[in-house]
């Protein structure tokens, strides 16, 4: 997507709304199945439309903050795990 729409404004940058619109398209096809608080219930096309809206630009940096805080991964061991492994870095 950065690819192509880099391509079409070459070395202008690229607009804020153009970039969230993008994005929103995204969203709405690979990462959002549903949604609470909005006026409509979801649907696909629906969210489509909302999320490609300049207008709903909040609501796509809301997704994309919420993406990637479900990606972010925290490695938790407990008292009883330890010593269950040697470390990555030791080897025989």
């Amino acid at each position: 997507m950065f690819q192509r729409v880099g391509k079409i404004y070459g070395d202008s940058p690229v607009p804020t709304e153009v970039i969230n619109a993008e994005l929103g398209a995204l969203y709405a096809e690979h990462i959002l199945h549903g949604w609470e608080g909005l006026d409509e219930d979801y649907t696909q096309e629906l969210a489509l439309a909302t999320l490609s809206d300049p207008e709903y630009r909040v609501v796509v940096q809301a997704i994309g903050w919420c993406a990637a805080k479900i990606s972010q991964i925290e490695v938790e061991y407990t008292v009883a795990e330890e010593g269950n492994s040697l470390p990555p870095s030791v080897t025989d």
